[in-house]
């Protein structure tokens, strides 16, 4: 009891009070819907806008008071600034640009004649490696579907051997087999007098 007396008259009273921290955990995730919707300006930038479009209309006709002035660098920045405004800017060539912002197509002007020659070979042997490769692809799909057809005459072919050897050994069961759809509906079978009998093996008991 003393050490515990001691010690709370010992703690100094400027310490602060540490509770929990306002706001989402940290690690946590976020609650669904919470955040600013993508697209949509934080509030700051909303209020900066509403605020300049107050004064659009006295911009315009700032720009346009520019337009009598003596110097022709001003007025062709204030017409090109109404016009921007009124129709949009107009499409500049380097906003469609190759990889790394270089020319969609470069001219011969801005490279030499050795990265010219170079891309020229390389164009022309990637067209006729895709070629070659088209034709390959092709080649490879006939040979498949001559396979595939020479597998399936090789299959009848062999459906219609085993059937001809069935018909020649048991010549009853070809012919039952042949007029099957004609029996299903009739009881009576049809007749048996273009079929071959078969032999009869009788049998007969020893005794002993």
């Amino acid at each position: 009891m003393n050490d515990e007396a001691n010690i709370q008259a010992n703690k100094p009273d400027d310490l602060p009070v540490v509770g929990r921290r306002r706001g989402k955990p940290k690690g946590h995730p976020k609650p669904e819907g919470s955040g600013r919707k993508p697209g949509v300006p934080n509030r700051a930038t909303r209020d900066v806008r509403a605020a300049a479009q107050k004064h659009s209309a006295k911009a315009i006709a700032a720009l346009a008071r520019q337009l009598a002035d003596p110097d022709p660098k001003v007025v062709a920045i204030a017409a090109r600034e109404i016009l921007d405004r009124a129709h949009g800017r107009p499409m500049t060539p380097n906003e469609l640009t190759g990889k790394d912002g270089a020319p969609l197509n470069p001219s011969s002007d801005l490279m030499g004649d050795t990265e010219l020659a170079r891309m020229l070979t390389f164009m022309v042997a990637k067209g006729a490696k895709d070629l070659v490769e088209g034709q390959a692809e092709t080649e490879r799909k006939r040979a498949v579907a001559v396979e595939a057809d020479r597998h399936q005459a090789a299959r009848e072919h062999h459906r219609d051997a085993i059937a001809v050897q069935a018909n020649e050994a048991h010549p009853r069961a070809a012919y039952w087999a042949t007029h099957t759809e004609e029996r299903r509906g009739d009881n009576a079978p049809p007749p048996l007098s273009n079929v071959t009998e078969l032999p009869v093996v009788r049998r007969t008991r020893e005794h002993g």
